[in-house]
C-alpha cells in the first residue's frame, strides 16, 4: 500500500529516537539523580516541619509566659492583701494563705511546661540544622550528577533534534486516519504499532509480527483484499510486505 510508506518511515524515525530515548533513561546518574533530589526534597520537607513545630512552640511559650506574669502578679497582690489584713482576722489570712499555695503550684507547673517546651525547642533546632547540613550536601551532590547528566544528553541533542525534525516532516505526508490509529496504538502500550504478517501454516495463514498470533480466516481475507489490517489479538496494524 502506497499509503502505508510514509508511515512506516516515520516509524523507522520513531524507533530510532526511543532507542536514544531508552539509552539515556538507562544512563546511571539519572537514577543517582532522581534519588537525591528526593533526598533533597526530604531535608527541605524536614526543615519545613521543624520550622512549623518551632513556630508552634514559640506561641505556646509566649501563652505560658502571659500565664506565668499574671500569676506572679496576683502573688504580689495576695503578699499585699496579707500584710494588711488584721492579725486575729484568721480566716481572711487562711483565705489569702490558700490562693499562695495555689499560685505557687501553679506556677511550679508552668515552670515545669517551660523546661519541657525549651528541651522540645533546643531539639526542633538541632533537628532543622541536621536537616539544613544534610539538604546542603544533597544539593552540592544533585548539582554534579546533573551537570554529568546534561553533559551526557547534550551530547545526543544534535541527533535528537535531528530525528524530531524528520519525524514532524514525515508526520505530513502521512494519512491522517492512519496517523490517528498510530497515535492511539502507541498511548496503549503497543509499539511498534505497525507490524507485517508473517506467513504460518505452510502460508495458509499469517501470524501478527507483534503479538505471534495467527489471524482469523475473516482477517486473513480482509489483509489480503486491503493489504492493512487490525491484529484480532493485539490491534496492532499488520501489513503484507510486498
Amino acid at each position: 500500500m502506497e499509503k502505508l510508506k510514509p508511515l512506516l518511515e516515520y516509524q523507522e524515525i520513531d524507533i530510532e529516537l526511543k532507542k536514544i530515548s531508552l539509552r539515556l533513561n538507562k544512563d546511571p546518574n539519572i537514577a543517582a539523580l532522581e534519588k537525591v533530589r528526593s533526598e533533597f526534597n526530604s531535608a527541605r520537607q524536614a526543615m519545613n516541619t521543624q520550622e512549623e513545630f518551632a513556630t508552634s512552640l514559640l506561641s505556646q511559650m509566649e501563652q505560658i509566659k502571659k500565664y506565668s506574669d499574671e500569676n506572679n502578679q496576683k502573688l504580689k497582690e495576695y503578699m499585699a492583701e496579707l500584710a494588711k489584713v488584721d492579725e486575729d482576722d484568721l480566716e481572711k489570712k487562711k483565705e489569702i494563705i490558700a490562693g499562695i499555695e495555689d499560685l505557687r503550684d501553679k506556677t511550679a507547673s508552668l515552670e515545669k511546661k517551660i523546661d519541657d517546651k525549651q528541651k522540645k525547642g533546643q531539639k526542633a533546632i538541632n533537628e532543622y540544622l541536621k536537616a539544613k547540613e544534610l539538604g546542603g550536601k544533597k544539593k552540592e551532590q544533585f548539582s554534579k550528577l546533573k551537570a554529568e547528566v546534561d553533559k551526557t544528553s547534550g551530547a545526543k541533542q544534535p541527533k535528537i533534534d535531528e530525528l524530531t525534525k524528520r519525524l514532524n516532516d514525515k508526520k505530513k505526508e502521512i494519512d491522517k486516519t492512519l496517523f490517528s490509529e498510530y497515535e492511539k496504538l502507541v498511548a496503549n502500550g503497543k509499539f511498534p504499532p505497525v507490524v507485517e504478517a508473517n506467513p504460518s501454516g505452510g502460508g495458509k495463514n499469517y501470524n501478527c509480527a507483534g503479538c505471534g498470533m495467527e489471524v482469523s480466516q475473516s482477517t486473513k481475507f480482509s489483509l489480503e483484499k486491503d493489504g492493512l489490517v487490525n491484529c484480532d489479538n493485539c490491534r496492532r496494524l499488520i501489513y503484507i510486505r510486498s
